[in-house]
C-alpha cells in the first residue's frame, strides 16, 4: 500500500489571491491604521507617521530574514533587549587542578624540535635524490648514518 507524502509543508495557502491569510491581515492592519491616522492628525504629521506605519507593516507581510518571516526577526531582538543572558562558567570546587610542566621539560622539547629540523631537512634531501632520480644515496645500514631518523 502506497501513500502520499506531502511535498510542500513550509508552504502557506495563497488565499485572498497572491497573499496568504497573515499577509492580507497584515495589510488590512496597515490600511486600518493609516485610516485612523488620516482621521484623528493633520496632513503634514499623517504624511510623516504613514510612512513608517506603511514600512513597518509591509516589512511584517513580505520581507523575510535568511528565509524566516520578519516577526521572528522581531520577537528574537525583543527577547535579547528585555532577557539579556550573561553565562558564567563556574569551575567546580572537587575537581583536581591540572599541573603544568616544569621549564626543563620545555627546553628538552626546544632542543628536540631543532633536532626534528635537522632531521627533517635531511630526510627531504634524501627522498628528493632516491625518488626524483630513482637512485639511492644512502647506505644500506641507514641508522648508523642518520640516527635520529629511524
Amino acid at each position: 500500500m502506497q501513500f502520499s507524502v506531502p511535498q510542500f509543508v513550509d508552504v502557506r495557502d495563497k488565499i485572498f489571491g497572491p497573499l496568504t491569510l497573515q499577509q492580507f491581515l497584515y495589510i488590512v492592519g496597515a490600511v486600518g491604521l493609516g485610516l485612523v491616522e488620516y482621521f484623528t492628525l493633520s496632513v503634514p504629521v499623517f504624511v510623516i507617521l504613514v510612512i513608517p506605519t506603511a514600512a513597518f507593516f509591509g516589512a511584517m507581510a513580505f520581507y523575510q530574514i535568511n528565509g524566516r518571516p520578519f516577526y521572528f526577526f522581531l520577537i528574537n531582538g525583543l527577547n535579547f533587549l528585555v532577557s539579556p543572558t550573561n553565562r558564567l562558567w563556574k569551575r567546580d570546587p572537587l575537581l583536581p587542578k591540572i599541573k603544568t610542566g616544569d621549564s626543563e621539560e620545555h627546553s628538552e622539547k626546544i632542543q628536540r624540535g631543532d633536532l626534528r629540523k635537522e632531521g627533517l631537512d635531511r630526510l627531504s634531501h634524501i627522498l628528493d635524490f632516491e625518488v626524483v632520480l630513482g637512485e639511492s644515496i644512502v647506505p644500506e645500514d641507514r641508522e648508523q648514518l642518520y640516527p635520529d631518523l629511524y
